[in-house]
């Protein structure tokens, strides 16, 4: 498991920025950012990082290039055939906060509260 991680790029003109750090977006701190998204909602509820995927050797067990980068697109359809089909398992083992499921703009209709991910909760 990496913790501390930060990821910086440099800038045209000389210099670098950190654009992630500790896997957080930096940009969704941006005060310009946040006001733009308060056009369309709470901007702490938009801009918040919901779904964090479980990546095998960076924020879980495994080993990263078996494991993930052999056959990302196998790794991530399988995480989310889980999320679709054992969603309560599911939020519990990437330790997700069912908050974010319970936001009415991701109810699917008609389905008696059941999230856009396609699970239910209780």
């Amino acid at each position: 498991m990496v913790i501390g991680m930060f990821i910086s790029c440099e800038m045209v003109g000389g210099g670098t920025e950190t654009v992630i750090r500790d896997g957080h977006l930096l940009a969704l701190d941006d005060p310009e950012i946040r006001k733009l998204a308060s056009r369309f909602g709470d901007p702490a509820l938009l801009l918040s990082e919901s779904w964090i995927p479980a990546v095998p050797g960076l924020n879980m067990g495994g080993d990263y290039w078996e494991h993930y980068a052999r056959d990302p697109e196998d790794w991530v359809m399988t995480e989310l055939n889980i999320c679709e089909n054992y969603h309560p398992l599911f939020m519990s083992m990437v330790g997700a906060d069912p908050k974010y499921c319970n936001n009415p703009l991701w109810k699917v209709p008609n389905s008696h509260d059941s999230c856009s991910c396609g699970g239910h909760h209780e």
